[in-house]
C-alpha cells in the first residue's frame, strides 16, 4: 500500500462571478496527512483555445488562513475566462491542487 505525504486536493471548489470579481469557495481536503497551515490560491486569465501548458503566467500565490475557505479576487476584466488553482499547504508540504475555469460576467456596457 502506498502512502503519500501530500494532502489531497481541496473539495467543492466553486467561483461566483461578477463582471470584475470572483468569489472563490472550497472545502478542506478529505485526506490530509498533517495539519493544514494555510491555503494557497493562484489565478490567471485564460486565452480562448489555449492549452494548460501555454505561456500564460499564474499570479503570485496568495496565502490564506487555514480557517478561511473563501477568497475574493478583484479587478478582473469583464467577460473573460480565468483559471483558478487552490491547494492546502500542510506541515508536510504542498498538497494536490484543484483547478476550475470561470468566466466573468459581461460589463453591461453596450458598444455601438
Amino acid at each position: 500500500m502506498f502512502f503519500s505525504s501530500e494532502s489531497g486536493p481541496v473539495q467543492n471548489l466553486v467561483a461566483k462571478a461578477t463582471s470584475t470579481s470572483l468569489t472563490v469557495t472550497w472545502d478542506a481536503p478529505v485526506h490530509s496527512n498533517s495539519h493544514i497551515m494555510y491555503y494557497v490560491i493562484r489565478y490567471r486569465e485564460q486565452q480562448v483555445g489555449s492549452c494548460e501548458s501555454g505561456r500564460l503566467v499564474w499570479t503570485p500565490k496568495v496565502d490564506i488562513d487555514p480557517n478561511e475557505t473563501i477568497y475574493l479576487i478583484k479587478y478582473l476584466k469583464p467577460f473573460s475566462i480565468y483559471g483558478i488553482r487552490v491547494w492546502a499547504h500542510t506541515t508536510s508540504g504542498k498538497g494536490q491542487f484543484s483547478t476550475i475555469t470561470v468566466t466573468t460576467e459581461p460589463s453591461g456596457i453596450v458598444m455601438l
